[in-house]
């Protein structure tokens, strides 16, 4: 047999997948139907105790006892379910009887072991970490504990092999968002075939009886139909409800495509306190599981739709490197903080047009002295020369002029820290909720009304004031580049990747005659040529070594064999076999996954040797 998971695209933890069953491909997200009610389905788990007159893709083993196993047919095995609410003695040792039978049958699915002990269930995750297909245990009553489910999925997924799809049986159809977005790549249609038992309807809210329900919808079931006809008629119920669990999934996958799962999660979540409460809870303790997964740019705007959304993976990222990636050059002298723009990046806006024009007219050859800031939410701040680096360039935000308390204390904590590394003078033009907030880090304020003749003139003369005794100085490109290479690869990457003496032309960057990089003008990053690769690799990070010379651009999970913890998905990475470059590109997985699949693209190289 051989069946397994390939990982196609990223979107956080969650993911498209294509589920190799013995050469049929099935594409994750997806469900399991149990046919109860017969009924045309591309994939479906059979029911042991129901004989369907085709063959069912995954084979149900729970009652071993009467269904002898066949290995050369595709299932899951039986576990010792002994319930939730059990000692942990009894759980252990219903553990070690489920590892005999498991240990008898390899390559078949699981269901884990370990009650509602997250260490248990790691450790049974970890043992049989290479099977195609695991089962979450006691999914009914997980999906009522949003704490412990936000344990331990991240536990198993870690776990688990990147080729292993994960199942998590009897889920709300509420929950499947937020449980894809958490790394879980198949469920069922428990819940359809319940609700149709009780006469309710699944929406987008949960299940509706008739009398919550005034009209259905245009599914082929309903067809406009009111509810009483389709609760009359079990057959038009359950096709609804069925064809509500494919309009999730295609959702979900739809979403995925567009890189936009994190807004979908965020809409769903607001129907269902408990995946609220899941989607805070992994925000808050499990914010570097879902940043490792969570690609490092997009073609798609980041929608900033809700309060939940400050804690997007992407913004802690920025402000992390932020803090851990960026120092301000030596050669600036003053420091203007400015207020954000609707258009992206900033200096493309009206507004900012304007303040470069005065700022122009105060500095004069001074102008390489100065550094520009942009105040934003919820990034918090945003250097010029970054203001082209994804996620700064693509985002939106709804404009309120309301800040809360956490956005102010976040932006006032990153000005204090950039001011303690720069080392200048600083001004700022600002109005509104700004002046509180610089005001706060201990900035001295213009005037207000910042768009007016006096605000500006008043702008360009503190900057001569500023600058009276400062030595003229110039503006040299090269370091604007070296700031985002610092922001991309790691402090310090600037200075290998472009040496003194490199060039800059548009986009084009070279050093000695050769080109290095160009910069990408959709996210703002650098994109490697074979000899900035070479440039880059005395720096040691981002580099993915393999076993093999490659012959064409994509290099498989298979040939890693070790890739730095720091790549994410879409980064820029330096292929090396042997000690020597023989390649650079983009990754399409994580560097800890890479190296643990064996299965699947890992990195899809621009240029090789």
């Amino acid at each position: 047999m051989d069946t397994y998971l390939e990982i196609i695209k990223h979107c956080g933890p969650g993911k498209i997948g294509k589920f190799n069953l013995n050469g049929q491909i099935v594409p994750t997200p997806n469900f399991f139907h149990f046919p109860d009610y017969p009924e045309k389905h591309d994939i479906y788990l059979a029911n042991s105790n129901y004989r369907t007159r085709k063959n069912p893709i995954i084979y149900d083993y729970t009652f071993f006892e009467k269904t002898k196993i066949n290995q050369s047919k595709f299932g899951i095995l039986p576990d010792f379910s002994i319930g939730f609410d059990i000692p942990r003695a009894i759980v252990e040792e219903a553990t070690k009887k489920s590892y005999e039978i498991i240990r008898k049958y390899p390559g078949q699915g699981v269901v884990l072991t370990g009650g509602k002990f997250p260490n248990l269930i790691e450790s049974c995750a970890k043992e049989f970490n290479d099977r195609p297909l695991i089962v979450i245990p006691n999914g009914q009553k997980l999906a009522e504990k949003p704490h412990l489910l936000a344990e331990i999925i991240p536990l198993i997924r870690e776990a688990a092999s990147p080729n292993s799809a994960l199942y998590f049986p009897f889920a709300p159809t509420t929950l499947f968002p937020i449980l894809v977005y958490m790394g879980i790549d198949f469920f069922d249609s428990s819940e359809a075939i319940l609700c149709s038992t009780k006469g309710k309807f699944l929406t987008p809210r949960g299940p509706k009886s008739r009398r919550e329900t005034e009209s259905v919808c245009y599914c082929r079931a309903c067809n406009g139909k009111p509810s009483e006809k389709v609760v009359d008629n079990p057959k038009y119920l359950f096709k609804h409800n069925l064809d509500f669990i494919r309009s999730i999934i295609s959702e979900i996958r739809e979403s995925i495509k567009e890189d936009r799962l994190r807004e979908l999660v965020e809409e769903k979540s607001g129907y269902d306190t408990r995946a609220m409460t899941l989607l805070r809870i992994l925000d808050h303790k499990k914010g570097d599981y879902l940043e490792r997964y969570t690609p490092i740019s997009s073609r798609t705007v980041i929608e900033f739709i809700s309060q939940e959304s400050y804690n997007r993976p992407e913004v802690r990222r920025w402000q992390k490197r932020l803090l851990k990636r960026y120092i301000p050059s030596k050669e600036k002298k003053l420091s203007i903080i400015l207020p954000c723009s609707a258009k992206k990046p900033y200096h493309k806006s009206k507004s900012h047009m304007i303040f470069q024009k005065y700022i122009r007219r105060g500095a004069k050859r001074k102008l390489g002295l100065i550094q520009e800031i942009t105040i934003t939410s919820p990034l918090g701040i945003v250097p010029r020369e970054l203001e082209g680096v994804y996620p700064a360039s693509r985002y939106d935000v709804p404009v309120t002029g309301h800040w809360t308390r956490d956005e102010i204390s976040v932006v006032v904590a990153q000005l204090k820290d950039y001011l303690d590394k720069a080392h200048t003078n600083a001004f700022a033009h600002v109005d509104g909720r700004y002046r509180d907030i610089c005001t706060s880090a201990g900035i001295n304020l213009g005037k207000k009304m910042i768009l007016s003749s006096t605000a500006l003139k008043f702008l360009s003369e503190q900057i001569v004031a500023f600058l009276t005794n400062e030595k003229i100085s110039y503006i040299d490109k090269i370091d604007k580049i070296r700031t985002i290479c610092d922001f991309q690869f790691g402090l310090g990457s600037g200075k290998y990747l472009l040496p003194k003496g490199a060039k800059v032309r548009r986009y084009q960057l070279s050093y000695m005659g050769e080109q290095v990089a160009a910069l990408n003008p959709i996210n703002g990053l650098l994109a490697l040529t074979l000899r900035g690769g070479d440039l880059l690799k005395e720096y040691g990070k981002y580099l993915v070594n393999i076993s093999f010379e490659p012959k064409t651009d994509s290099i498989f999970c298979v040939g890693v064999d070790k890739a730095g913890i720091e790549i994410r998905p879409g980064d820029e990475v330096i292929v090396i076999y042997d000690g020597d470059l023989v390649g650079v590109g983009k990754s399409l997985l994580n560097g800890l996954e890479m190296t643990r699949a064996g299965k699947g693209l890992a990195v899809k190289l621009r240029h090789r040797k």
